[in-house]
This record gives C-alpha cells, structure tokens and sequence, in this order.
C-alpha cells in the first residue's frame, strides 16, 4: 500500500501544477509582452530592426490569443506549459538580442519562465528549463565573453550569479509547491477520516469504494463487500458509560484496521458497525479475513480496568457476482447476512 500511496502522490503531484493554470500562464505571457516593450519604448532604447521587432511583437500576441483564448474550457497539459515556456524564454531572447549592449536589463524577465516550470513542471524538468535559460544567455553574450578580458571576466560572473538565483528560484517555488501539495493531500485525508476510529468515513468510502468496484468490474476479478457489527455495544453503553463504549469502538476499529489487507477499504457505517470492501477477494478469502477480525476482537481488551471483559462481532460477507452485480445490492447483502450472524450468535457477555 505504501508504494501505492506514493505512485497515487508523485501522479497527483505530477497533474497538480497544470491544473487551473491556464488563464495564470497567459496573464504571464502578457507581463512578459508588456515589460519587454515598455523597456525598448519608454526610453526609446535603439534596436537592430525595428520591422522585424513589430513582426514578433504580433506573431508573440497571436500565440497567445490562439492557445490561450480559442475555449473558454481549456486546461494546461504539461506539454502545453513546456510550449508555453519555450516560447517566453524564445521572446525574452530575442528581445534581448534586438536591444544590443542596451539588453541586459531584460535578462531579468527569464524571472517569468522560471516561476511558471517551477510551478507547473516536476523537478528535473524544471532544472532543464532553467538551464536553457542560462545557456541562452551565454550564447547571446557570446561576443563579450570570448575577448577573456576584464569585461569578459565581469559579464561571466554576473551571468553565472544570475544563472544561480534562476535555480534558487526553482528551487524555492518548486519547494513551497511541493510542501502545499502535501499539505492538501493531508488536509484532504483528515476530511476523508472518522474522528474517533480514524478509519474512513462513510462519504469517503463511497467515493472510492465506487472507483474500486468499476476497476474490478473491468478486470472481471472476485470482490466481496464485508459488514462487522459489535455485538452489545448499546449494553455496554448503558452500564459502562458512553466513553467505554467508544474506547470499545476504537478498540474493534484497530483490530479491523490491522487485519485487513493494504488493498482493503474500510470505514465507519454506523454507529457500532464497520463496512470493508476487499477487491481480489473470493468467498473463501473474504470469510478468512473476517475470521481473523473475530478472532482478534475476542481476545482484545479495551483498557486496563478491562471493565469490558469480552468483546465480540457479527460479520456478514457478500462476494461479487455470486451475490449479486452492482455495489448498493452486495453492500445490502452483507449486511442482511450480518444480521443473520448476529441473530445466531449470543451477546457478548459485559
């Protein structure tokens, strides 16, 4: 289960970046525009060839208004925002290029590029972004460097100072996107829990139980759905007090939690009861595992005082497609069978 969580997390956290970051990446892409002209107009800063700088000033504008305003439906993919990035550091360079020894000042606009794959692209992706960025600039500065003299030396330095305060960036954006990542997986496993039996609650269980069902439905493999009450909690309750009864709970709780399989839902029903559902999990395997959560519920104790000197539990088992097809009618059944369980069965004695 724990590979599994983490195979579920890296896909989440792959997903999470381009995730609502469309209309963002185009609110970037205008910055860039609107900074790179401001710095070439304003001052009226000479250029190389004022028809070609209009003609990308254009064809810059049209990219942007056909990828990012053609739907109003459109989402980022990661190939969409690797594009997107491409294309800014592809601008910013050529800005740079037009505006001669006069360009410098817009190698901070590669800022733009590297906030957006820090965001929106894994790691290693977004340090080969940031390396492109740099050996861009290099390139454009080519000249300078090649004359190894003390200007050489100094444009050198302020390109390498540059180039590292690019990755701190990633780095630093890349973390805090990580961390609040985690931080909603959390916060969303916290809401997806029951407060006392930290197991699933039952909203919760639905949701997935329902993705888990349609999974086995299509690879046409057993599941069974299984339903555990405990026996006389509702005595225990009305002689020991509510707050033994919930430690009795709590108890039944980490038993079944422990016996079950790391493939395994289960949550809270009700009250007193449980619901597991067990992919993979024939009849002869579902009543296997319901054995080992009577057995290890009967030899439990709930607290030192033990004021509770035996606990015990009614199962009942439902196995797709034996009985029955869709989800609402296994968990029906099991619960019926439960019942038949609890019926044939004495009380725990309290």
């Amino acid at each position: 289960m724990g590979m599994q969580k983490r195979e579920a997390f890296l896909r989440a956290r792959r997903a999470f970046p381009v995730q609502g970051l469309a209309q963002r990446v185009a609110d970037f892409h205008w910055l860039n525009l609107v900074l790179a002209l401001s710095y070439v107009v304003i001052p009226a800063i000479g250029v190389r060839d004022t028809v070609n700088l209009a003609a990308v000033q254009l064809v810059y504008a049209g990219f942007i208004l056909l990828l990012h305003y053609r739907s109003a439906k459109r989402t980022t993919s990661v190939w969409n925002l690797t594009v997107d990035t491409w294309v800014m550091i592809a601008y910013i360079a050529f800005m740079t290029w037009q505006c001669g020894e006069n360009g410098g000042a817009l190698r901070s606009l590669y800022l733009i590029p590297t906030v957006i794959t820090a965001t929106g692209h894994t790691r290693r992706r977004a340090m080969f972004n940031v390396l492109l960025m740099w050996a861009v600039m290099l390139a454009l500065e080519w000249r300078e460097l090649a004359g190894l003299d003390t200007g050489a030396i100094v444009t050198l330095a302020e390109s390498v100072i540059f180039g590292f305060l690019l990755i701190m960036v990633t780095a630093l954006v890349g973390g805090f996107r990580f961390d609040s990542l985690r931080a909603s997986g959390q916060l969303r496993q916290l809401r997806d829990r029951d407060e006392l039996t930290g197991l699933l609650h039952l909203t919760a269980f639905n949701r997935l139980a329902s993705r888990l069902y349609q999974a086995m439905r299509h690879s046409g493999g057993p599941m069974s759905v299984m339903v555990v009450d405990i026996q006389g909690l509702k005595s225990i309750n009305d002689t020991h007090g509510l707050e033994v009864g919930n430690r009795v709970i709590q108890a039944v709780a980490a038993i079944v939690a422990r016996m079950v399989r790391d493939t395994d839902l289960a949550a809270r029903y009700s009250g007193d009861e449980f619901i597991l559902m067990l992919p993979g999990a024939d009849r002869v395997k579902a009543e296997e595992i319901g054995q080992r959560i009577r057995s290890g519920v009967a030899q439990a104790t709930t607290e030192p005082a033990a004021k509770v000197k035996r606990m015990g539990v009614s199962i009942g088992v439902a196995t797709y497609p034996r009985d029955g097809e869709a989800l609402s009618e296994l968990i029906q059944m099991a619960a019926q069978a439960m019942h038949r369980d609890k019926e044939a069965r004495r009380p725990a004695a309290v």
